[in-house]
């Protein structure tokens, strides 16, 4: 389902694509707000049994593809002509966050977490990020990247990503991400 999305994104350029606005019930700066729901009869069912299936099932990796030249095509846009759009140095990492976190608002039940019976659904897109180190992967959350544009969440990962790596990442810096 992202494949669609992420050409629906890529096809909007050149401009710089603007931020979201974060939703009316939540103050523009709560970045960490969710609410909870119990999860019915048949979803605790299911949790069980896809639980027991991690630990006593040998486990399917699915691996997928899509057709990435109108994205391949936007990121050699930014490349010859960013600087002067406001969007140098945008990785095709940060092209996928940014999509990413434009879709994730649409799925509640994707955009949320499994705590103790119930599902955190979250008010907004916190995307957790990969960032190899000498100490192991660390992952850094982007907080609200729904509400950011690509050039902020291309600064975030930048910055996130360098943190990492000198070992300054606070533990709230890496907890509370929705995805």
């Amino acid at each position: 389902f992202l494949a669609g999305k992420i050409t629906a994104v890529v096809e909007e350029a050149p401009e710089a694509p603007a931020a979201a606005v974060a939703p009316a019930m939540v103050p523009a700066d709560d970045f960490r707000a969710y609410t909870e729901e119990p999860l019915t009869n048949v979803r605790k069912v299911i949790a069980k049994a896809m639980h027991a299936s991690l630990s006593e099932m040998a486990q399917l990796t699915l691996n997928s593809s899509f057709d990435a030249t109108s994205l391949l095509n936007y990121r050699k846009l930014l490349k010859n002509k960013g600087e002067a759009m406001g969007l140098s140095k945008v990785t095709i990492n940060d092209m996928v966050l940014y999509a990413v976190s434009r879709v994730l608002p649409n799925y509640p039940e994707i955009n949320a977490n499994l705590v103790d019976n119930k599902f955190r659904k979250f008010a907004h897109a916190n995307i957790g990020m990969a960032v190899d180190t000498d100490r192991g992967l660390l992952v850094p959350v982007i907080f609200g990247s729904d509400t950011l544009s690509l050039a902020e969440i291309s600064q975030k990962t930048k910055a996130l990503a360098g943190s990492a790596r000198e070992g300054t990442l606070s533990p709230d810096d890496m907890s509370g991400g929705s995805f």
